[in-house]
């Protein structure tokens, strides 16, 4: 279940309709007569994962048809019965030492994917264009001239393949087959990414040596195995490793001294041309993140905080609407990584602890909640508030000195996220602090766009102590407003039959009549960077 069944469900989750190969490696460690054993038996415990997961939809699209107000949820039955056209064909295993089985491999996935049943639109006719760049594309990268790494700037590319084509060929249309290339996998071009809009990655192999450089399970010892001179080159000695070490494994914190060395450590090992050009290219200059940064804090693998610890006396006055003019800081950049964390008390010992007065809500997912989920919105959501602490399944953020706690629970059947926060002293307070937790749901929601096949459920649990019913929230796809969704004041729980002010299960504009305030209207780009206006 750890091995196969895990990365089965994430990929429902995030492709539904795939079809997905299990390749059964290590075929040279087995005994004979072993390999058609252990190939059956996976099969058959993925068999019986895909009944589970039809009859978990099952389940689910029977509960919106029973609904009194199904017609709501239409949408959602119909997204939930295509999910249900999953496929995983049977196990291929090879000796992944031997060349010929690669070859094999590479042979049965071409056929498989030209089968129209399982691909019914694998055909598609493109102009010739495309096949002429492809082409050349393919002379650029195997020409000696073309750097080992194959990092090359667009402008470049697109002069390679004209000397190469008679074609005429316009930058406009080189961009069109560019992304085409990079959904079938042969280049990598993130024009979405404005660091990287004028680079494109020749060999998507080489990037994957360039994340391990920093996402890797051994690398506390990797730095400690970084040699003195690579050290002595960046000004650093073995008792800033200590510190990194240290940095590491409490905070889960890399220095940006710390990344120049493994960069520079690295690209040293695998012997590249135009190492130096290579290392500032992946690292940056002066405050401009490099490639390499840029691709982790896009994908929220980590974020940039900077190592200040007290506040700037001399900051110049900002003024809202003016440019924010920022001084360049003698602090420096240290980076979290949240797949390091671990389970220390930090957060919980400046919580406090929860209470029953605290005012929470949890957000249910179905079946569970994703792999690298939490982490991402551990990161965007630091990324919007500077004040934060964090831990492996919890974070702590303090906006306009309120206290928010996330918390995850992943089990099965019981995979949700609790948002949590003190009942506020204040009635004029509750809007803010209902603001708060929006901004965090509307990262949440945003997230799960990232997965099809995920659902998730909002829901407030009864404020009498020991009650286990919940009050669950109305779709807020169907109102205009998040404020508008209910209009009474008082709720009564069918469980314990006690009466609860609303105001403490959702949020609930008070003072319509008096007040003419308009709900706020709250926005989270791609990169985790929020807005929330008021309208007056």
């Amino acid at each position: 279940m750890d091995l196969v069944g895990f990365w089965i469900k994430n990929l429902f989750m995030r492709v539904p309709n795939s079809v997905v190969l299990t390749v059964g490696t290590h075929m040279d460690l087995c005994q004979p007569g072993e390999v058609e054993e252990k190939c059956k038996d996976i099969e058959e415990r993925i068999y019986r994962l895909l009944d589970e997961h039809k009859a978990n939809l099952t389940h689910f699209i029977n509960n919106l048809e029973e609904r009194q107000d199904s017609e709501l949820y239409l949408e959602q039955t119909d997204k939930l019965r295509e999910l249900s056209n999953c496929t995983v064909l049977n196990v291929f295993p090879i000796n992944g030492t031997n060349y010929n089985d690669i070859e094999k491999l590479q042979n049965h996935i071409l056929n498989t994917v030209c089968k129209e049943e399982l691909f019914p639109n694998i055909i598609k006719m493109l102009p010739p264009i495309y096949k002429v760049v492809e082409n050349a594309i393919i002379e650029v990268k195997q020409n000696e001239e073309t750097p080992q790494h194959g990092i090359m700037d667009l402008d470049h590319l697109l002069s390679e393949v004209m000397l190469k084509t008679t074609s005429d060929l316009s930058k406009n249309l080189l961009k069109d087959i560019l992304r085409y290339l990079h959904r079938i996998g042969l280049i990598v071009w993130y024009e979405e990414i404005k660091p990287l809009l004028n680079t494109v990655f020749l060999k998507p192999s080489f990037l994957i040596t360039v994340f391990k450089i920093l996402v890797r399970h051994d690398l506390y010892n990797q730095l400690w195995s970084i040699p003195a001179e690579v050290l002595i080159s960046e000004r650093a000695f073995k008792r800033d490793v200590l510190k990194w070490q240290e940095m590491l494994q409490s905070k889960a914190m890399i220095r940006f001294q710390a990344i120049r060395v493994l960069v520079k450590h690295q690209l040293e090992t695998l012997c590249l041309q135009d190492t130096e050009e290579l290392f500032h290219d992946l690292i940056g200059h002066g405050t401009q993140n490099g490639k390499l940064l840029s691709l982790l804090m896009h994908f929220q693998i980590c974020m940039s905080v900077r190592n200040v610890k007290k506040l700037n006396p001399r900051a110049p006055e900002f003024f809202p609407g003016n440019q924010w003019s920022v001084k360049d800081s003698h602090k420096e950049m240290c980076y979290p990584f949240p797949n390091y964390l671990k389970n220390f008390m930090e957060v919980t010992e400046r919580w406090g602890g929860d209470h029953h007065e605290d005012i929470h809500i949890r957000v249910y997912f179905s079946p569970l909640i994703p792999e690298g989920f939490f982490q991402r919105l551990m990161v965007m959501a630091c990324s919007f508030y500077s004040t934060h602490w964090i831990e492996k399944d919890n974070f702590l953020l303090v906006n306009n000195g309120k206290p928010l706690l996330v918390k995850q629970f992943n089990q099965r059947a019981d995979s949700y996220l609790e948002i949590r926060s003190r009942k506020p002293k204040r009635s004029n307070d509750f809007q803010s602090l209902w603001d708060f937790k929006l901004t965090i749901l509307s990262i949440a929601e945003k997230l799960c766009k990232e997965w099809p096949g995920l659902f998730y459920y909002i829901r407030s649990p009864c404020r009498t102590i020991g009650c286990p019913d919940e009050f669950e929230w109305p779709d807020m796809d169907e109102t205009e407003s998040i404020y508008d969704m209910i209009k009474e004041d008082f709720k009564t729980c069918e469980t314990c039959c006690n009466t609860v002010n609303m105001e403490l299960l959702l949020p609930k504009a008070t003072g319509h009549a008096k007040d003419p305030f308009l709900p706020p209207t709250i926005h989270v780009t791609n990169y985790g960077v929020a807005s929330i206006v008021s309208h007056q």
